[in-house]
């Protein structure tokens, strides 16, 4: 009658650590209003080289147009290992996003392989009414659910994030925004 015996070891789904980061939004075509922005998702701890095991999880990736429609044109992933390397194919995405028109979210799943430390996930945004303000946003939150419990993790990057009127600063580094492609 004892239905608190027999649990899975914890060891057995393990809660992921892991941590994402909004790491640059600007604009780069005033043209068009396109923007750019970037998210670090990253993995362990200091001492934990990357994953230690294949990992499955879910993102919603969502755009705030402060008003107006925004809607990504591009979006990449490059998997990195502890020592700064690209992983080839550590990264796949396991099918093309789903598009929530109402809420304005993307959401899709990945599969990163062992060993990868990091993914920068690279977004470009086009406002199709009216100019970029500075005030638009994109949120990331990555989850991982293991069945047993739901992590996850959420970051925001806001276009004018200083509040100084600058749109064209706060880029993402080059090499977070690969060859962007669905």
């Amino acid at each position: 009658g004892n239905i608190e015996e027999n649990c899975p070891p914890d060891e057995v789904l393990p809660e992921l650590n892991f941590d994402v980061v909004g790491n640059g939004f600007c604009a780069t075509d005033f043209g068009n209003q396109i923007a750019e922005a970037a998210f670090t998702i990253s993995f362990g701890s200091d001492r934990q080289p990357g994953l230690t095991s294949e990992e499955s999880l879910r993102y919603v990736l969502t755009g705030d147009g402060a008003g107006g429609d925004f809607d990504v044109l591009q979006q990449g992933l490059v998997a990195y290992d502890a020592t700064g390397q690209v992983v080839e194919g550590g990264v796949t995405a396991v099918a093309e996003p789903v598009y929530d028109a109402g809420s304005n979210t993307y959401e899709g799943e990945i599969v990163v392989a062992e060993g990868v430390k990091r993914i920068e996930l690279g977004t470009s945004w086009k406002k199709t009414n009216g100019d970029l303000t500075g005030e638009e946003s994109v949120t990331l939150t990555v989850i991982q659910d293991n069945g047993l419990s739901t992590v996850s993790k959420t970051d925001i990057a806001t276009l004018d994030a200083d509040g100084d009127g600058n749109i064209e600063e706060n880029c993402p580094p080059d090499e977070v925004l690969p060859e962007l492609n669905f």
